[in-house]
């Protein structure tokens, strides 16, 4: 018997009219005879340079790192790690593409991946790898349950906010040690401030900057008690920290034994090997490649300086002061001239490209799996697994609740795109929008046993759907 595998598309351009997105499926035989099948949803930012490297570079990418690990039988273990290494290398090396070639488009990636055997050509093993905040979604029809969904990289979680808090910590120390290169003519401390002067706590915080102060971590909210939103500014070397404060601010609640609270060890960046060298080597080359690109531009950007980093709305009302739109990572540069000269912002704390951006902001993935089961065994069992990658086109305007709905009760996985795109849609023009209210790209793919159509769902139903196979 046999896994088939069936998918459906859609994709529109929001409001603006650009379309950005990306979609990709693509197939490549490995040299071990193993078959690899990619869907991937890039939302693209900046331009669309980076989605569509992605798009044309991941699958051989992958494919080359692969085709070197390969050469022998592995254990299944070994493989799927061998294969998220490869998964991860690839798309920090398209950021480097990017960068090096003065692209500062930036880009998300979504990206399911089965893995075939190599005699059947049936799949065994199923991974979503993602950056940014482009959703995945596994839902199980036979059961009408969800059993994976993909988190959000962006700086509205308070994980995603202790990741950049780590590597603003690991970037000081590297500083401190000699380990990179960087921009520093002076040291500056960070605190956060609220959005109208005031201090918060006078709590200081890892910059982007050579600091040399004690270090406290509030960054895990981006709310003070008053309900304003917290970003990061410079103050002068002799501002006092109040430990105090630190320590209500901070999310472990640390003793203060050395004025360094956080332990960057305590919330990982990630277990990859190898994340810290990446990361510093990285932004080495961004300072000097966006110097070199940015030169060239205007004489404004001469002697580039990166002069901070802040996490906060996009904008405020000039009326009232209140926060405006998303949560945002902003970098800023400033001249030789002292002239402040804005970088870019990024809704996400995780992309590809984005070299203008935050250089806390990494192509560093995160990555879920699962068995699928063995094509011996498919004969009578009921098995019906539907994946959704779709970016957040969708899902800032449907409700998960609508989304898995269609996904349960709607067969055809291309009708089922279909719906949700014109659910999307209409609720878009519903809130005011012409048509959708953002770029919106979304890929279904159903791997079921024997090919059998299960019962779905009755509308409106509250038990789970069963599924009878012949």
């Amino acid at each position: 018997m046999a896994l088939y595998i069936r998918d459906g598309a859609a994709i529109a351009p929001g409001r603006k009219g650009k379309n950005e997105d990306r979609l990709a499926k693509k197939s490549i035989r490995l040299r071990n005879g193993k078959k690899l099948q990619f869907f991937s949803v890039f939302d693209g930012h900046g331009g669309k340079e980076a989605a569509e490297k992605c798009v044309d570079e991941l699958h051989v990418r992958v494919a080359d790192l692969l085709n070197s690990s390969f050469s022998t039988i592995l254990e299944k273990d070994e493989e799927e790690k061998i294969l998220k290494s490869a998964v991860a290398k690839a798309f920090w090396d398209i950021d480097d593409d990017l960068g090096s070639q003065g692209i500062t488009a930036g880009t998300t990636a979504t990206t399911l991946l089965l893995l075939f055997n190599e005699d059947s050509n049936q799949p065994y093993k199923a991974m979503i790898a993602w950056i940014g905040d482009s959703i995945g979604l596994c839902y199980d029809v036979v059961q009408g349950t969800r059993f994976n969904m993909t988190t959000r990289h962006n700086p509205e979680q308070d994980s995603e906010m202790q990741k950049l808090q780590a590597i603003w910590k690991l970037r000081k120390k590297a500083q401190r040690s000699g380990r990179a290169l960087l921009s520093t003519t002076s040291s500056q401390k960070k605190i956060f401030e609220t959005l109208d002067g005031s201090c918060s706590g006078q709590t200081s915080a890892i910059g982007d900057r050579n600091l040399s102060c004690d270090d406290t971590t509030i960054m895990n909210d981006t709310k003070d008690q008053s309900g304003k939103m917290l970003s990061l500014s410079e103050e002068d070397e002799g501002t006092q920290i109040n430990n105090d404060t630190a320590k209500r601010s901070s999310p472990h609640n640390s003793d203060l034994d050395d004025g360094s609270p956080w332990d960057p060890d305590f919330v990982p960046i990630s277990d990859r090997p190898g994340l810290a060298e990446d990361i510093l080597h990285r932004e080495a080359k961004i300072t000097q490649s966006m110097r070199n690109f940015m030169r060239a531009q205007s004489p404004d950007f001469q002697e580039l300086e990166r002069q901070d980093t802040d996490v906060g709305p996009r904008s405020c009302c000039p009326l009232t002061g209140k926060p405006i739109g998303p949560i945002v990572v902003r970098a800023a540069w400033s001249n030789r001239k002292g002239k402040h000269i804005a970088g870019a912002s990024t809704t996400v704390s995780r992309s590809i490209g984005d070299w203008d951006a935050s250089r806390a902001v990494i192509p560093e993935a995160d990555f879920v799996s699962w068995n699928l089961p063995p094509t011996e065994n498919t004969d009578h069992i009921q098995f019906y697994h539907r994946v959704l990658l779709a970016s957040d086109g969708l899902w800032d305007v449907l409700p998960q609740k609508r989304i898995e709905f269609i996904l349960a009760t709607t067969l055809d996985p291309q009708d089922a795109c279909d719906k949700l795109m014109d659910d999307a849609k209409k609720k878009s023009i519903k809130s005011g929008f012409r048509t959708y209210k953002d770029d919106t790209a979304l890929i279904i793919v159903d791997i079921k046993a024997n090919g059998a159509l299960p019962k779905m769902a009755a509308a409106g139903a509250s038990t789970p759907c069963t599924c009878n196979i012949s």
